[in-house]
């Protein structure tokens, strides 16, 4: 019974010394495994983190882009300069809305405004008579009173 009972502790022994081993490789699994999500966790921050910065180069090259055509057409635009027109001769004084108004009265009457696409108006002073230049065709005169 004494060679039973020392092949039996050889064989507990090693079975011990099996799980101990077990245990090594488990524990060693384990930590791989919790390296490898470090890592994995580790790359997708810094994949966050270059994406956030490209985003926000990307806008602000956007913006300074959109800012930079801002001011080109800032300097190109051209202000409008609005003036009223007046024509003054010898006891009389005529408007360019008074000449405006009796086109637009006498054209009126017999087409519609919308045909007119290029005008031009010449005033003679002597004869108080506004010409009219319609569409380069079309020639006529007011007399403005």
């Amino acid at each position: 019974m004494a060679k039973t009972t020392k092949k039996v502790e050889n064989v507990t022994e090693e079975l011990k010394d099996t799980e101990a081993v077990d245990e090594k490789k488990a524990t060693t699994k384990k930590k791989a495994e919790t390296v490898k999500k470090a890592t994995t966790k580790k790359k997708a921050e810094t994949e966050k983190k270059t994406a956030t910065k490209k985003k926000t180069t990307t806008k602000k090259a956007d913006e300074k882009t959109t800012e930079t055509a801002e001011k080109k057409t800032r300097r190109t635009r051209k202000k409008k300069i609005e003036a009223e027109f007046f024509v003054e001769y010898p006891g009389r004084q005529v408007s360019q809305k008074a000449i405006m108004d009796k086109f637009v009265e006498v054209w009126e009457k017999d087409r519609k405004l919308s045909e007119v696409k290029d005008l031009r108006v010449y005033f003679n002073v002597e004869e108080s008579t506004a010409y009219f230049v319609v569409n380069d065709a079309e020639n006529f005169g007011i007399y403005i009173d």
